[in-house]
């Protein structure tokens, strides 16, 4: 719950400055899955991230995928949301630049949904803070999160930003108190995202999107 306060807190602020962290540049794929992880995770996708982004790329066959694990500290702080949220507005914003040809999935777990839930609001105007400008959008082709704290709060993303209708999704399981909003769409607590099949019945919603 303090994940959701922390959420609450953000979007309600415009939150603080940050600064993205620099990545060096990589060959152009198709498809590029950006993934924040969850609280406490080691540094790179996350359990649920690496699940979702092989799920994905199993789903558009022929298709050459990369991955892009946000870089932030996966702690339950402002600052840690605000540096996630600024190298994901970076990074989607250099791949956009650099790769005309690609496709770009955005994912988040837990606090990371927290992370592309932000960098989200920015993106549409409704949040101060780097953002990536309205004309590039339509490059993200979907946004997958997965027991967003939103939820507690009475928001999923769409509701958060309106433009994400119809190419967003929030997983909630029936016994995630985290994002305890919604009826129950699935089985399973906080960490049966894997487990439950929601990491692959959202990245058939991807692909679908994508193609």
């Amino acid at each position: 719950m303090a994940a959701a306060a922390l959420a609450a807190s953000l979007l309600a602020s415009g939150g603080v400055g940050g600064r993205p962290a620099a990545a060096a540049p990589s060959a152009c794929a198709d498809v590029e899955v950006v993934v924040a992880r969850g609280t406490g995770e080691a540094p790179g996708l996350g359990v649920v991230g690496r699940s979702f982004a092989r799920e994905l790329a199993a789903a558009l066959p022929g298709r050459t995928t990369t991955t892009h694990a946000v870089a932030y500290s996966a702690e339950q702080t402002r600052e840690s949301v605000e540096q996630g949220a600024a190298d994901l507005a970076a990074h989607v914003q250099r791949r956009i630049d650099e790769c005309p040809g690609t496709r770009l999935v955005v994912g988040g777990m837990s606090l990371g949904a927290a992370v592309v839930s932000l960098a989200a609001a920015r993106a549409s105007g409704r949040q101060g803070g780097r953002a990536v400008p309205a004309a590039d959008a339509d490059r993200v082709a979907a946004v997958v999160v997965f027991g967003n704290p939103l939820g507690s709060l009475g928001l999923s993303l769409d509701e958060l930003v309106p433009e994400l209708r119809g190419r967003s999704r929030d997983y909630c399981a029936t016994l995630d108190d985290v994002c305890g909003r919604y009826e129950p769409a699935l089985p399973g607590g906080h960490a049966s995202y894997v487990s439950g099949g929601a990491t692959r019945e959202g990245a058939a919603f991807a692909a679908a999107l994508v193609d």
